[in-house]
């Protein structure tokens, strides 16, 4: 699974000549159906990280291991934006205006969702549980913060 919204359901994985495939699957619609909105041969290191999504796009982490980007792609498909080069994160969230993403564990960020300057909301985080992902209302993002081995905390940080 890549990402949900509404009754929408978006599922990346490579097929049998190891192209990236995201498949757009809708929750109402008629039994195995589904449409194919990206196809792109290439190794991807990144196809097993969890995305997010908003009305209008689908946020993912792709790449080789040593080129990681945060890309967009409209939930109708189409080409991909780049969000952020060059980097690792976790836990990504939209809000609709931004893409919020826990980078590499102990920075929480945001980007705005077409692009453009990185914003830095919090830093110093401890081990943010990559399985966990981030939260939200409508002023807040909620982080999970692993402490020990079985204990966490949940750090709200103002968007």
């Amino acid at each position: 699974l890549l990402a949900a919204h509404g009754t929408t359901v978006y599922i990346r994985g490579t097929d049998q000549n190891d192209a990236v495939r995201i498949l757009k699957i809708d929750r109402d619609g008629p039994a195995n159906s589904f449409q194919e909105i990206y196809n792109r041969l290439g190794i991807d290191s990144q196809v097993r990280k969890a995305g997010a999504a908003d009305d209008a796009n689908i946020y993912f982490w792709s790449g080789r291991a040593e080129d990681p980007r945060l890309l967009s792609l409209p939930v109708t498909g189409g080409q991909t934006t780049t969000l952020i080069g060059n980097a690792q994160g976790s836990g990504l969230l939209s809000d609709g205006l931004h893409v919020y993403l826990a980078r590499n564990g102990e920075t929480l960020q945001r980007v705005p969702v077409g692009g453009g300057q990185v914003q830095t909301l919090q830093q110093r985080l401890l081990d943010t549980g990559v399985a966990a992902g981030l939260g939200s209302d409508a002023q807040t993002i909620y982080v999970p913060q692993v402490v020990k081995r079985t204990t966490a905390n949940i750090l709200a940080v103002s968007k």
